[in-house]
């Protein structure tokens, strides 16, 4: 049977140089070695679980030698960055009985604008004025401003999630933070129309057909 690739991985010897070690798959198909120190010592020891925990933690959906990897090699493209955070979103965001949010709408809807234009870009490099261009494509479909800025900040979201999984690095995210949202009247966007307060016969009208607790009733 073939090994999983998200098994865990084995503590072995290197009996020539006394030295444990553990084999990761490369993201190519093949493995690398990674020492671990003096074997059966308490630091090779210690850092073989680091490196266990690490990579049970990091996201399942990139490849094993990625999720152990990025925050040091940091080439990790904007693609894998959105499509990890869809499928931890796809979990976290439901309702009780199991059922999705509206909000897993609006991260599919930014996450799609995001990867056109910037899918294999590093994601080290997806800056402010990266998102400010996704924004303007998002402006250009024809979204509202609120509806803008709640998918701009999705995506920020989704970025300061990948740097607490050391994905990316910490200054991404807070480069992002620093694209201020879209002022009302200050860009093309289109703006929603206001909500306005129902008129008062509408309101009789339904009184009716409400149960008390709506209605206010004693």
């Amino acid at each position: 049977m073939p090994r999983r690739s998200n098994a865990v991985p084995s503590y072995l010897h290197h009996k020539p140089t006394n030295q444990a070690y553990v084999r990761l798959p490369d993201g190519a198909g093949g493995r690398r070695v990674v020492y671990l120190g003096v074997y059966d010592s308490a630091e090779s020891r210690a850092e073989y679980a680091r490196l266990v925990a690490e990579l049970a933690a990091a996201p399942p959906t990139l490849p094993p030698a990625v999720r152990v990897a990025a925050a040091r090699t940091q080439d990790v493209a904007v693609n894998e960055i959105l499509l990890a955070f869809w499928a931890r979103a796809e979990v976290y965001y439901r309702h009780p009985d199991g059922s999705p949010t509206s909000a897993l709408a609006g991260f599919m809807a930014a996450i799609r604008v995001a990867r056109e234009l910037y899918g294999h870009t590093p994601a080290r490099e997806f800056g402010p004025l990266a998102l400010d261009a996704v924004r303007s494509r998002m402006i250009a479909l024809g979204w509202s401003r609120t509806t803008v800025n709640g998918r701009v900040g999705k995506l920020k979201l989704g970025f300061r999630w990948a740097a607490s999984r050391e994905l990316v690095p910490v200054a991404v995210s807070e480069g992002l933070r620093t694209l201020p949202g879209l002022r009302r009247g200050a860009i093309p966007a289109r703006e929603t129309a206001p909500v306005i307060p129902v008129e008062e016969t509408a309101v009789e009208a339904t009184v009716p057909f409400l149960n008390r607790h709506v209605r206010g009733a004693g």
